[in-house]
């Protein structure tokens, strides 16, 4: 949870805020965002469980669910947390988002984001409209 701004250095490193760090995360997976122009950061048991259950989906044809499948894990890179707490993502994402210098973290639950500050700045200003106007409610 939460959020920060932290740099991508010349190697294609960023540091993982110490307080989002724990035990199992020595080796993340890093997969793009099919909506949004950003890197989804993810222990590895968080995409194997959805894949699971993708799998298990009997209302789902099986070539389209192996083509599911097929198509978030060819596109998942693995990214080893060194000791320092740096993440090396990996550069084929790195130049497609144009990420480099400052980067901003974004927590999203299970995982987080990766995004270039000022895209996700005008992404933040529609999502705060959004929550004005009800759509992003938590209902209690």
């Amino acid at each position: 949870h939460g959020h920060v701004q932290q740099s991508l250095d010349s190697k294609g490193r960023v540091t993982v805020p110490a307080r989002w760090r724990h035990e199992g995360m020595e080796m993340m997976l890093a997969l793009p965002d099919d909506i949004q122009p950003s890197l989804r950061m993810m222990p590895k048991p968080v995409l194997d469980t959805e894949l699971a259950k993708l799998e298990a989906d009997s209302t789902q044809p099986e070539e389209l669910k192996a083509e599911m499948m097929r198509f978030y894990s060819f596109r998942a890179f693995e990214c080893p947390l060194d000791k320092q707490g740096r993440l090396l993502l990996p550069s084929i994402y790195v130049e497609k988002l144009a990420l480099a210098g400052p980067v901003q973290l974004v927590g999203a639950f299970r995982h987080f984001e990766i995004w270039r500050p000022e895209i996700w700045q005008d992404h933040l200003v529609k999502l705060q409209s959004a929550h004005a106007a009800g759509a992003l409610r938590i209902k209690r």
